[in-house]
């Protein structure tokens, strides 16, 4: 795996965009987008809402499970068959978490 560092930020180089082709740019633009605010979105991932802007701005690594979240989330699908697995699982996790807002809201 390639170690993180600065640099890698201001080059565009990093994890997510080198793995999925999504730039801490392209993060935020899809949130927005989506009409979510960055408490929304880290809630629905499962961390703190610093932690997802500092992903918005390049800084740090989300883990696999919080890319797949936060593909799902946006509605983006990956082409690769090898993910099917995972992002059936986001999915149903992110039904689960429309649910429950659906309660909440009652």
């Amino acid at each position: 795996m390639h170690e993180y560092n600065h640099s890698d930020t201001r080059n565009g180089l990093n994890f997510m965009a080198k793995k999925f082709g999504i730039s801490g740019d392209d993060l935020k633009a899809l949130r927005k987008r989506s009409g979510f605010t960055q408490t929304v979105v880290a809630t629905r991932v499962g961390v703190r809402r610093q932690t997802l802007s500092n992903w918005e701005k390049g800084v740090g690594e989300p883990p696999s499970l919080a890319i797949f979240k936060l593909l799902g989330l946006f509605g983006i699908k990956t082409l690769s068959p090898l993910f099917d697995e995972v992002e059936q699982a986001v999915d149903e996790e992110n039904a689960k978490e429309k649910e429950k807002e659906k309660q909440r809201a009652k």
